[in-house]
């Protein structure tokens, strides 16, 4: 019995050792990065701030991490507000970020290209706009699960409806595959094509009323 005991309060301890304090501290980089989404999009106001800034990262809400790296961001419907900071191009681990339904404006920092392993990106039914860079926009067209509220910068957004009518306009009579796609907002006006008036024959004269030729 006393060998059990041992053991028993052996696997206790190694169970305190191993418990919470004991688990990774998520990388500062990552951390900074937090913040500075937290600080630029008043993180004072959102709906769920949950442990932000009050306990260490491994507890807030809404945060997704794997041993010390930040995975996953989900913070969509949470009353952000402002535009996204620079800094959440060092969250080079994350996979899935979502930032739709929220009150965000701006660019889109071209330095988010830096996010490599990203599969999700939803920013609809925000104010972001994407930044016309082609670097930017390369990497943005490689993310498996892209969803864009259509907006480039220093363009109006196309309303949902004249989108969605174009693109049927274009699947009824498109005879080539569609170029990588982009915002509608940066779609190419086309006119048609309209075949040439017919030429009249110079040796015929131009006809009077009645029917006679002019002299």
């Amino acid at each position: 019995m006393t060998q059990l005991r041992i053991a028993l309060l052996g696997m206790l301890l190694l169970a305190a050792v191993s418990g919470p304090k004991a688990q990774a501290q998520v990388a500062v980089q990552d951390s900074s990065a937090l913040v500075a989404l937290y600080t630029a999009a008043s993180g004072v106001s959102w709906t769920d701030n949950t442990n932000w800034l009050t306990t260490p990262v491994q507890r807030w809400n809404r945060v997704g991490r794997d041993n010390n790296r930040v995975t996953t961001l989900d913070l969509s419907r949470n009353e952000l507000t402002g535009p996204l900071p620079p800094e959440l191009d060092t969250l080079t681990n994350l996979t899935r970020l979502d930032l739709s339904i929220n009150d965000l404006a701006g660019a889109i920092p071209p330095a988010l290209g830096n996010l490599t392993k990203l599969t999700t990106f939803g920013f609809t039914n925000t104010a972001l706009c994407e930044p016309a860079d082609p670097a930017f926009q390369a990497w943005l067209l490689g993310i498996d699960d892209a969803r864009s509220p259509g907006l480039a910068c220093g363009l109006s957004a196309v309303a949902e409806q004249d989108s969605l009518a174009l693109v049927a306009i274009y699947t009824a009579t498109a005879t080539e595959e569609p170029n990588a796609p982009r915002p509608t907002s940066r779609w190419k006006p086309t006119t048609p094509t309209r075949s040439p008036p017919p030429r009249r024959s110079a040796s015929a004269a131009p006809m009077r009323a009645s029917g006679s030729p002019e002299k």
